[in-house]
Order: C-alpha cells, then sequence, then structure tokens
C-alpha cells in the first residue's frame, strides 16, 4: 500500500497502539492497581478499560470505583488518588523501554516540514510529553495533547486554531479514534496489530493496517491519491 504523508496537511496520531506499542502495558498495569480490590472486580474492569479505548484513565477509575466497586463517597477521593499515583508509577516507567509500532518510526521521519503531525491521546498529557521528548519523538509533531482534557475537546482545540488545515488523517486504534476523524472531516486509518477494540477489524468501515510496516511509503506525485489500497 503506497503512502505519502506530503499529500496531506495535518496528520493527527493516537499514542497507545498506534505511535507506542503499550496498550499491553497500560492494562496490566490497570488489572495491577484493580487486584486489591478482588479477581471479579479486577475483570470488570478490565472489560470496561478494552471497550472504552481513549477515554482518561481518570474516567476510568472513577467508574471503577462508582459503578463496579462502589466505594463509600467518604473514600472515593483518597483511593481515586492512590489508583492514580499507583498506575501513574507503572506507566512512567515502563513506557520509556516499550516497543515502537513497527514502521512508524520511518512513517515519523517522511513528515516534510510543511505538513502539521499532532499526538491526540486519552494518555496523561505530562506523561506522553515527558516519554516522546526522552525518546525524542518529540520533534515529529507541532503539539501533544492528552489527558484530563478529553480527545473531543482536544480535537475541538486543534480545529478552533485552525490546525486542522486542508487534507487530514487520523491514524488510531479505538472506536472513538475512528468516531474523531469522522466528527472532525479527516480520513482515518485503523491501525489494528495493537488495538484493544474488540471488535474493530468487523466495526470499522475505513482503511485498515496491522501496522506502518504495510505502508510504501514515497513522495508526493501530483495528481495521485496518497494511499492506493491493496487489501486491509
Amino acid at each position: 500500500m503506497h503512502f505519502a504523508a506530503a499529500d496531506y496537511d495535518t496528520l493527527v496520531f493516537d499514542c497507545d497502539g498506534v505511535i507506542l506499542d503499550s496498550n499491553r502495558i497500560k492494562s496490566a498495569a490497570f488489572r495491577t492497581v484493580a487486584a486489591p480490590f478482588g479477581a471479579e472486580a479486577s475483570t470488570r474492569f478490565l472489560d470496561f478499560h478494552h471497550r472504552h479505548g481513549g477515554i482518561s484513565r481518570n474516567e476510568k477509575f472513577a467508574h471503577f470505583l462508582d459503578a463496579i466497586v462502589a466505594v463509600a463517597p467518604a473514600d472515593r477521593e483518597r483511593l481515586l488518588g492512590g489508583l492514580l499515583r499507583d498506575y501513574a508509577a507503572i506507566c512512567a516507567r515502563e513506557l520509556l523501554a516499550c516497543p515502537l509500532i513497527p514502521g512508524v518510526a520511518a512513517l515519523l521521519a517522511s513528515i516534510p516540514p510543511h505538513v502539521a503531525a499532532h499526538v491526540v491521546t486519552g494518555g496523561a498529557q505530562s506523561e506522553v510529553r515527558a516519554v516522546f521528548a526522552a525518546r525524542g519523538l518529540d520533534r515529529h509533531f507541532a503539539s501533544i495533547l492528552g489527558s484530563p482534557t478529553s480527545k473531543r475537546d482536544n480535537m475541538r482545540l486543534l480545529a478552533g486554531a485552525g490546525a486542522l488545515r486542508g487534507r487530514g488523517l487520523y491514524f488510531g486504534d479505538a472506536e472513538l479514534d475512528m468516531h474523531l476523524a469522522e466528527e472532525f472531516g479527516l480520513e482515518f486509518v485503523f491501525v489494528h496489530g495493537a488495538s484493544d477494540w474488540p471488535d474493530g477489524r468487523a466495526r470499522c468501515p475505513h482503511l485498515q493496517i496491522a501496522d506502518f510496516t504495510e505502508l510504501e511509503l514515497r513522495e508526493a506525485s501530483a495528481g495521485t491519491a496518497a494511499m492506493e489500497d491493496g487489501s486491509t
């Protein structure tokens, strides 16, 4: 499948499962911090996490405490703070060393200066920025946006600032990513190889790739489509 970043004006990337091969790390971290509440609660929480890709850890842990384990209101903020701290400690350590999604480094290196690339993630903004800076990934992006602001609100910020200009493409691995691409008028590519979206391959009507090694990178060619589909 041929792809030229130069044929676009704007590129939007999710982080986990699209740039970093980190979905399994984060799932394991969620399971670890939920384990003290019991096996059933932990399993239900993991199911919720997998079915709600793209929302923030704050929202996920709030749902866990309110709807799954139903903690007393007097204990909620203390427990929420502890869960968030424990989860963040695991992520801060593991994300520095986790692999990149295959082929993404070459794709990022192929983005020409006139194309604006952005990260819009459900991960903690400060954490993702620190990891990207430490790994030398931040240089590829005009902005790196994450929680506590939601993905939808961060897309609104980009749109309001005129940053979603011209022809745009969104690389994502979650149902929310697909809906946001459609909502904001961007083409969408479902990167499914490391995705937690349980039935994504059956439900996503857009172009699908396992990872970026399926893209044959090339320079822009006038009058040609940016991607020439082979198979999904």
